[in-house]
């Protein structure tokens, strides 16, 4: 008798959010220094390379320590990224060791990404949901700690709007809280109230939630169509702006390190996520739990009708 086949036995897939390495932030520095200093972030017009030459290390070093977890037998690779170069930088880092280690390396089809294509020979498929994209970048220069801010080239704006940001500068600087991630989380709110284009942490988390479920959806498609008796690892190379949330509600925890991992993989509970030897259920399975519910609804509905009829 010919076996069914057994919906454990398909590939599954798993998401490995990877915050990029360390970086100069070259393009921040020229749009705050340029005659319009608080315009958006145009992904299609950055300065490559923009990792530092720590953070080249750091993602070799990273690359090797985390590449040494999987198996090239058991585990195929499929590299995503924000839009940002020095996520993109770090992706093609690890992609590059995972093609010396000789694992089986799933190409897109289209990278979506003009820097990708030109500097990275298209192995690094852009993900929006993965991406920033800063709205005002004066803005977002504000949060960072006094030591790391860049120069902003004032003269070019209107006398309001300098006095908008140096009140909100000197406001945040009665209790700096000394880091990019926690004055984001601590004063998001009110830069928002001044600059209503700024987006908070929870702007970030709420606008990129439903995407990242999304994406796991496309991730878990692309797996039934991986080579067989292999498992798909998605690489996501991202940023900490997006996930402060999330760390912060699943795992009580406030940052991310530059290489540090959140996993995210299915379950028979939902989509789970494990950071820091912690492990939560994260929201999307709330998603999905009601998804069924309404399936179950409409099915005794239909069934009432049927009877009825």
């Amino acid at each position: 008798m010919e076996q069914k086949p057994n919906n454990q036995d398909k590939n599954k897939a798993s998401v490995d959010l990877i915050r990029h390495s360390k970086a100069t932030y070259a393009t921040y520095d020229r749009i705050t220094m340029s005659d319009n200093p608080s315009q958006p972030f145009d992904h299609r017009d950055q300065i490559f390379p923009d990792l530092s030459p720590e953070g080249v290390e750091l993602a070799k070093k990273s690359a090797k320590e985390f590449l040494k977890t999987l198996d090239p037998n058991k585990d195929e690779l499929f590299f995503v990224s924000s839009n940002e170069v020095r996520a993109l930088e770090t992706a093609e880092i690890y992609h590059n060791e995972a093609t010396m280690r000789r694992f089986i390396i799933s190409k897109p089809e289209h990278s979506r990404s003009s820097i990708s294509d030109k500097y990275l020979n298209g192995d690094i498929r852009m993900v929006n949901a993965l991406s920033i994209n800063f709205k005002n970048s004066i803005a977002n220069n504000l949060l960072n700690p006094q030591s790391s801010r860049r120069q902003i080239n004032f003269e070019a704006l209107d006398p309001k709007e300098v006095e908008t940001y140096k009140n909100l500068q000197e406001e945040i600087d009665k209790d700096n809280k000394g880091s990019f991630a926690a004055n984001f989380l601590a004063y998001g709110d009110l830069v928002k109230k001044e600059i209503p284009e700024f987006e908070t942490a929870e702007d970030l988390y709420n606008r990129n939630f439903k995407e990242l479920i999304r994406f796991f959806k496309f991730a878990e498609k692309k797996a039934e169509s991986s080579t067989p008796e292999r498992q798909l690892r998605i690489l996501a190379f991202s940023h900490e702006n997006q996930l402060l949330v999330a760390l912060n509600k699943y795992f009580d925890e406030h940052g991310i390190n530059n290489c540090e991992i959140l996993h995210v993989e299915s379950s028979d509970e939902g989509i789970k996520a494990k950071f820091r030897g912690k492990e939560s259920i994260i929201e999307g399975n709330a998603l999905q739990i009601n998804s069924v519910v309404m399936e179950k609804i409409k099915t005794e509905k239909q069934k009432v009708r049927f009877r009825k009829g």
